[in-house]
């Protein structure tokens, strides 16, 4: 049996194949195969030894969840646009608080005198990190927990160990504060998600439309006659 599920929650190629070995690995499932690119994961297992809603506790067991089923499963046009919103509101806020400490750390560095430098840079960067970036971290930390890091394990590690160096050297420890580098990777990461996640809608919507221009009804032989049916209800 072959179906296909709309899988919420991946945001980089490493999620996706954390799924696949998620798939795989259950007794029963011949092949899987996850496109990161429209979040659907085609599957073909034997209904006898295998279900899907096994198959969906595995998706979830892995961190992520289920939007859709059946052989035109996508991810739901609201849920793309609310991605895309809330991709926006991240990195908007983001840039609005690394901006004015890019422009203090610049001039930090070419000699000018900053009053209290290491706690302007904290002030900035904290809400950055927590508030802008907080499902970043959430994210990396779950992905390193099932020691399936991802892309977001990378930006949680390289963010928060440029954080630490502020309050490192607020302790007295001869280190240089980074903490608005910290700011900028996640800036940067944030903006590329926001990118990522237009370029994925505009190409969700461009299959939805593809797939409207489709027959719609197909004629099938039912006791010797032929009947005009829904294409969802033919089987292979």
């Amino acid at each position: 049996m072959r179906t296909q599920l709309a899988i919420g929650g991946m945001t980089c190629a490493g999620c996706a194949r954390t799924v696949e070995r998620a798939l795989v690995a259950l007794p029963g499932v011949a092949s899987a195969s996850v496109n990161f690119a429209t979040r659907v994961a085609a599957i073909e297992f034997d209904p006898a030894t295998q279900s899907l809603e096994t198959i969906t506790d595995a998706v979830h067991a892995a961190g992520y969840k289920i939007v859709g089923a059946g052989r035109e499963a996508m991810e739901p046009e609201d849920s793309a646009q609310a991605d895309v919103r809330a991709a926006f509101r991240r990195t908007l806020l983001a840039w609005v608080l690394t901006v004015p400490v890019m422009v203090v750390m610049i001039l930090h560095m070419a000699g000018v005198p900053i009053p209290g430098y290491v706690w302007v840079e904290t002030v900035f960067a904290v809400p950055v990190l927590a508030a802008a970036g907080a499902a970043t971290f959430a994210r990396g930390f779950r992905a390193a927990a099932r020691l399936s890091p991802n892309m977001d394990t990378l930006i949680m590690l390289g963010s928060g160990a440029a954080f630490a160096t502020a309050p490192l050297q607020m302790m007295g420890l001869p280190v240089a504060s980074y903490a608005a580098v910290a700011a900028m990777i996640m800036a940067f990461h944030l903006t590329g998600r926001y990118i990522e996640a237009k370029a994925r809608g505009r190409a969700s919507r461009a299959i939805r439309e593809l797939l409207e221009l489709g027959a719609k009804t197909a004629r099938v032989l039912r006791d010797g006659e032929q009947v005009e049916v829904s294409v969802k209800e033919v089987q292979p």
